[in-house]
């Protein structure tokens, strides 16, 4: 009972706050996507159950997560929060913009792991045309570790440059092969890349 009502304080909230003037997520007022966002959290406490709790709000409400930008945002607030990849959560959706999401994602990916200079070109074309998600995971790991376990130097530093997040163990990783082989030309760049990286987030 408790969460029937809490479901329908989101959808009353949210369309209080839909007449109202906020800043944007993609297309999304973030007024009302915080409040979807922290309601959705209250009524539920497993993945599939929050993703069904938006999907309601939105369906009563007229307020489709239909737009690449927002639902790329969900995406990562639902994996960090539940500790999951985010082709799981989009597979979760299973929505027109979640399978768009996905195949994206399998682009990058696929793209990533055979390094050229017409590879690197639809990289960019997927991520500044088509919305391409450079901090997209899978079980096997973000864009940025595949980069990097491929040696692949221009994905490295495109990502960074779109905002790819490193993980904990991304530089690590390079400072270990570079013990094991200090004249490895390409993990020296890579880590001077990450190290250049954190250091720009920082100021």
């Amino acid at each position: 009972m408790k969460k029937v009502a809490l479901l329908f304080t989101l959808v009353l909230c949210v369309g209080a706050l839909n007449g109202m003037e906020a800043q944007n997520i993609g297309n999304l007022p973030t007024d009302i996507h915080n409040e979807m966002i922290r309601l959705a959290f209250a009524t539920s406490d497993n993945l599939l159950d929050t993703i069904k709790a938006f999907q309601f709000a939105s369906a009563l409400r007229g307020i489709p997560y239909d737009n690449l930008k927002d639902f790329t945002n969900l995406v990562h607030i639902l994996a960090n929060k539940f500790k999951t990849t985010n082709q799981v959560v989009a597979e979760n959706f299973n929505t027109p913009t979640a399978k768009n999401y996905i195949n994206l994602g399998k682009q990058l990916v696929e793209l990533i792991s055979r390094p050229n200079a017409g590879n690197t070109i639809k990289i960019i074309q997927l991520i500044e045309k088509n919305g391409a998600d450079v901090n997209y995971s899978n079980s096997t790991g973000s864009l940025l570790s595949k980069a990097i376990q491929s040696w692949n130097v221009e994905s490295v530093k495109l990502l960074l440059e779109y905002g790819a997040k490193q993980q904990p163990g991304n530089l690590p990783y390079i400072q270990a092969k570079l013990r094991q082989d200090p004249k490895n030309q390409k993990a020296k760049i890579i880590e001077q890349l990450l190290i250049d990286a954190m250091q720009k987030q920082q100021k």
